[in-house]
């Protein structure tokens, strides 16, 4: 168990700093316009990951 939370840890460490550097958003949208950055949606997701 214990395994798993420092993963998750290391996980959402790297994400954020995928992040830092690219920024929260991203051009890809169909008509180039930013949209999320799609990290955003992992660190969300290990987050509550974190939290359970």
């Amino acid at each position: 168990m214990i395994e798993r939370y420092a993963e998750l840890h290391d996980r959402r460490a790297d994400l954020l700093f995928v992040l830092d550097r690219d920024g929260l958003s991203v051009e890809g949208g169909a008509q180039g316009q930013p949209v999320a950055h799609w990290g955003l949606r992992y660190v969300e997701s290990t987050e509550r990951e974190l939290r359970a």
